[in-house]
């Protein structure tokens, strides 16, 4: 059986798998480091609300990542659905799934969890059943947009040149345009 996991294990996964992608679609985006410099912080408060920013948007995108991982098309998502639940990884959907789970949903994923000889489109299925029962796809969405909305309340809290937040605005929502 797996473990108990508690929320702030959820949150140190999700941030230790966010910031490797968020820095990865900046460079693919052409965002430059120098889009808001030290030089350009009138204050103290200004460096928090860049960080609150960066950790926020970083957790929305990365729930989008897991949500499309799971219920994306493959054709626009760009790789192949389940692959999260193939490798085991410990999403937020995964974690979630195993601390409402009753039972019987919990004895399913611990059984996928251990599988080594089956059909991928089964362990896929039968994982994403419970993630459905638990009712995951509209938390996960629920938690996407409220990191998303921090994220904003932040940029718009930073006292920097108007120009400037617009380049984030627009790289927030270039991070966020990955659809279904």
């Amino acid at each position: 059986m797996v473990g108990k996991i508690k929320n702030a294990e959820v949150a140190l996964v999700i941030a230790n798998k966010t910031s490797a992608y968020a820095l990865e679609r900046a460079k693919n985006h052409g965002i430059k480091t120098a889009v808001i410099r030290k030089k350009d912080f009138a204050t103290k408060e200004d460096a928090e609300h860049l960080y609150r920013l960066g950790e926020s948007i970083g957790l929305a995108f990365q729930l989008r990542d897991d949500y499309l991982d799971v219920y994306g098309d493959p054709k626009v998502f760009g790789k192949k659905i389940g692959g999260d639940i193939l490798c085991n990884k410990k999403t937020y959907l995964y974690i979630n799934a195993l601390r409402l789970a009753d039972k019987e949903q919990r004895a399913v994923l611990d059984y996928w969890a251990t599988a080594v000889d089956f059909k991928p489109e089964e362990k896929i299925a039968a994982v994403t059943d419970v993630y459905n029962k638990v009712g995951l796809p509209e938390m996960s969405r629920k938690a996407e947009d409220m990191y998303y909305r921090r994220a904003q309340e932040a940029l718009e809290a930073l006292s920097v040149a108007e120009e400037k937040k617009q380049v984030l605005r627009e790289f927030m929502a270039a991070l966020m345009e990955r659809n279904v």
